[in-house]
């Protein structure tokens, strides 16, 4: 949510009488809005996503995700953050050598069934990149998605970092509904 969406919250409450809940929920959000300029990192160049899980699981893409199911406005935090995790799987997975675009995990060092590629995490930076107007990255995401999607379309939750072959969990619907709402950012980035 953003600041300017929480003042049309506050003046849709107080346009019902509703004059004493829309000031607290004002001075709440605003308390929220500043309480969350802590996770931002400036010396990582980064949002970090947890406080308590150690330095490991600062950098996730939960930030991304949570972005995306907010409706946030894609700010250059949230960007640099993205491009953050685009720098760290990059890196850490072979299946993404030569790509435009690198398939995501959810962060450095996770071991849930190898640690693999989240169709949900690669597909959540595409929706988010055609939530910034950037459509040709947003493609880039998709088209490697669509490079370790089987010609039977099925989702798994995850690929294997190094081969590609779909790992754990079978037609996650959480993959399928991922790739659903990024076709919808894509459209609407397109007009």
């Amino acid at each position: 949510m953003s600041a300017a969406a929480l003042a049309r919250g506050a003046a849709w409450l107080a346009g019902r009488g509703e004059s004493a809940a829309a000031s607290l929920c004002g001075e709440v959000g605003q308390e929220l809005f500043a309480a969350l300029e802590d996770w931002w990192l400036p010396e990582q160049g980064f949002i970090r996503a947890h406080l308590l899980d150690g330095a490991e699981k600062e950098l996730d893409v939960s930030v991304i995700l949570a972005a995306n199911h907010a409706g946030l406005a894609p700010d250059e935090k949230l960007k640099a953050t993205l491009a953050r995790l685009d720098a760290l799987f990059s890196a850490a997975y072979p299946v993404n050598r030569g790509r435009a675009a690198p398939a995501l995990g959810r962060y450095g060092h996770d071991k849930y069934y190898g640690g693999g590629s989240w169709y949900a995490a690669t597909l959540a930076a595409a929706e988010f990149c055609y939530r910034a107007g950037d459509v040709a990255r947003g493609d880039a995401y998709l088209e490697t998605v669509r490079a370790f999607t089987p010609e039977s379309g099925d989702l798994s939750e995850q690929f294997d970092r190094a081969t590609g072959a779909q790992t754990s969990a079978r037609h996650l619907a959480w993959s399928y509904a991922a790739f659903l709402t990024a076709i919808g950012a894509r459209r609407a980035a397109s007009g």
